[in-house]
């Protein structure tokens, strides 16, 4: 079964994927970081019930309208309609609801995030298929986490194909073909730190 096949069998709204001309946004969301002051310790079980419950603030309220998948107990991968909100919009709204746990429970709680939108290639939905979308994104997510490593606090980073760009340059190793994109300026990267930071 295809990642996306998964998320759509989790999907809470069953609409969600009805509509095969809906775009969507794709994200890989990782909790990076959870600190506590130097003076309070966590232990293994409260560290994990925090987890849980950083996961349900951040997915509330629209957890009705995604599909989310756990790839491990500290990272999401989420599919969520574009129509509600774009790529960066569902980033910065995900960091807002983390920042507002971490104030509630005395955190520092650091995010790493990297999406793309769905469908990757606007001239041919189907051209990426649903192996090759997560791998989009995994890339954005450690683009991300570059910027994280500078900064010390949660970052986002978004990977989407220019309008004209070729269908058939996308044909091979979309690994490789991802990063030939973005130096020939064919993948636009948008991201909440400085791209300067980011060796691909």
């Amino acid at each position: 079964m295809t990642p996306l096949n998964m998320l759509k069998r989790y999907a809470q709204n069953s609409s969600l994927f009805e509509d095969p001309d809906n775009d969507y946004v794709l994200a890989l969301l990782t909790i990076e970081a959870m600190e506590a002051e130097p003076q309070r310790v966590l232990g293994q079980a409260k560290r994990q019930e925090l987890y849980k419950h950083l996961i349900e603030k951040i997915l509330q309220p629209d957890n009705s309208n995604i599909a989310v998948g756990h790839l491990t107990h500290r990272t999401l991968l989420i599919c969520a309609p574009k129509n509600a909100r774009d790529c960066a919009q569902w980033f910065e709204y995900w960091q807002s609801q983390a920042e507002l746990f971490a104030v509630e429970n005395q955190l520092k709680v650091v995010l790493i995030s990297g999406g793309c939108n769905m469908p990757f290639l606007t001239k041919a939905r189907d051209a990426i298929d649903d192996i090759e979308l997560v791998e989009v994104a995994s890339l954005a997510q450690e683009a991300a986490k570059q910027l994280v490593i500078k900064s010390g606090q949660s970052e986002w980073l978004e990977l989407n194909a220019m309008k004209d760009s070729p269908v058939a340059f996308f044909g091979k190793d979309i690994h490789q073909d991802v990063k030939q994109a973005i130096s020939k300026g064919l993948v636009k990267i948008s991201c909440s730190g400085d791209k300067s930071n980011i060796s691909w």
